[in-house]
């Protein structure tokens, strides 16, 4: 070992038995406390609203679920024109959800077209499906 590199290590070594010696503050202990306790806090805040969002995205599925059987079982009640049926049932929908959107919009000052909703809710509903993809699926696969 070179002399160089021997000084070196004793300065260094000098300054970490200082440094330990050196008692810190009552600021430093008080500010690090409050961290801590905000970091609590916040991870009291996340599972609050992690419930809150799985219970969403539960209602969510619940709801699809519930208008997928219910559309199953208008259709099977009469299955002699089911096509037709179809279409009305989902021009009925479209029609609704084009009307509460465009009252929402118009009270915001905002115009759209009913096409762009039904791009704006295909990509939502994209979105979706990709996030809860990653929250179930691969988090738990990278946790694993």
């Amino acid at each position: 070992m070179s002399p160089e590199n021997n000084n070196l290590n004793q300065y260094l070594e000098g300054k970490i038995k200082n440094s330990l010696n050196i008692e810190t503050s009552e600021m430093f202990t008080d500010e690090l406390m409050k961290r801590i306790h905000l970091n609590l806090e916040f991870a009291k805040e996340d599972k609050k609203f992690s419930r809150f969002a799985n219970f969403l995205m539960t209602g969510l599925g619940a709801a699809m679920f519930l208008f997928i059987a219910l559309l199953g079982v208008y259709i099977l009640e009469k299955p002699d024109d089911y096509s037709v049926q179809i279409s009305s049932v989902f021009s009925s929908v479209y029609d609704f959800l084009y009307q509460i959107s465009s009252r929402i919009l118009s009270s915001l000052g905002l115009t759209v077209m009913g096409d762009n909703l039904l791009y704006i809710a295909i990509i939502s509903v994209i979105i979706l499906i990709l996030l809860i993809t990653d929250k179930y699926i691969l988090q738990k696969r990278i946790n694993n």
